[in-house]
């Protein structure tokens, strides 16, 4: 049996607790922190045996930056750092970032072009 290792990050949206998965961009959500670990570790299972079944899980895991060990299993790739930060956003940028998002939902648009 193959084990996946990756890193989880548990933030906070609203009432619910999100765990992520940055290397696999892989996300679920709980009613507290340890739901949401356990849903996120269920996603992982239930994405890699799918790129599995899909004959892609060498190239998905690849691409996510985890290197082959030559023992039938993988070197996960490692979060070196990670922080908060903060850009300040002029009044004009703004106003044009909201005015395309209002376009393009008006429009039945998903994508958040900010041109």
């Amino acid at each position: 049996m193959l084990q996946i290792e990756f890193d989880m990050i548990v933030f906070r949206e609203g009432d619910a607790y999100v765990a992520h998965s940055p290397e696999l961009d892989v996300s679920s959500c709980g009613h507290d922190i340890d739901e949401a670990r356990a849903n996120l570790r269920t996603a992982v299972r239930l994405f890699v045996e799918e790129a599995e079944r899909l004959g892609t899980l060498d190239q998905v895991l690849q691409e996510a930056g985890y290197v082959p060990n030559g023992k039938g299993g993988y070197i996960p790739p490692r979060v070196i750092a990670a922080e908060r930060s903060t850009i300040a956003v002029g009044p004009e940028r703004a106003g044009r970032v909201l005015r395309t998002i209002r376009i393009a939902a008006r429009r039945g648009s998903h994508r958040r072009d900010t041109h």
